[in-house]
């Protein structure tokens, strides 16, 4: 729900929502959100987890053209969030 309330704003920022969903990731459960910004042609992917009161979000971006090989070394750095 925490998540759900942010990707409202993306859109306000100049970021279209390409995915969004739940993952796990070891234990923890987070939000992973990939999008583009077509201005500053960058890609992202978020991850956010949020435990009590406490969020963090995990953060990759690169240009659109160079994201597929990002992205790898991305969810590697990702997997191994631990909480």
């Amino acid at each position: 729900a925490y998540a759900q309330k942010w990707l409202k704003d993306y859109p306000r920022f100049g970021f279209d929502i390409i995915s969004s969903k739940r993952v796990k990731v070891g234990q923890e459960v987070g939000y992973l959100i990939d999008m583009i910004n077509n201005d500053s042609s960058k890609q992202l992917r978020q991850v956010l987890f949020v435990k009590g009161s406490n969020a963090v979000s995990l953060t990759c971006r690169d240009d659109i053209s160079k994201f597929a090989n990002t992205l790898k070394s991305c969810n590697e750095i990702i997997k191994t969030f631990q909480w």
